[in-house]
């Protein structure tokens, strides 16, 4: 989620894969397989609504006016500072305390459990939801920790 103006923009993108799962080191697959099977239900290359190549501009593109973003996990901090070539601050959550997900509060993402009949998988839009909620019960704190 970004803040751009007092608006919040929270824009759910898929891309294709950075390169072919044949190139996946044995390692990495044994992970993705995992997270396939037990977390988002998603296959390597199942997403492909953006080239991963045009990520960088899609993302400059939209966060035009943004002043700030939060993710959580310094993987996602690292590469998403990476990916972006308008220098705004990326903030990790966790450094601000937040908790894991499984312990947020969240309501059950409609469109993704008509597509997945086991609510077991996570959607990036309900995981969000979360965040948004603790971050906004929790913002003086953040901010002065900011």
């Amino acid at each position: 989620e970004a803040d751009k103006n007092d608006k919040k923009l929270n824009q759910h993108l898929t891309s294709n894969p950075p390169f072919l799962w044949e190139y996946l080191p044995k390692k990495y697959k044994r992970i993705n397989e995992r997270l396939t099977e037990n977390h988002h239900g998603l296959y390597w290359e199942s997403c492909e609504n953006y080239k991963y190549s045009s990520i960088e501009k899609i993302l400059h593109k939209n966060l035009i006016g943004v002043e700030h973003i939060y993710v959580k996990g310094l993987e996602k901090k690292k590469w998403l500072e990476s990916m972006i070539t308008n220098k705004i601050p990326v903030d990790n959550l966790e450094d601000f305390g937040c908790p894991e997900l499984e312990t947020l509060r969240v309501e059950e993402c409609i469109t993704h459990r008509v597509l997945r009949k086991d609510p077991a998988y996570h959607c990036a839009q309900s995981n969000v939801a979360r965040l948004k909620m603790w971050y906004r019960l929790c913002r003086k704190r953040c901010l002065t920790i900011h």
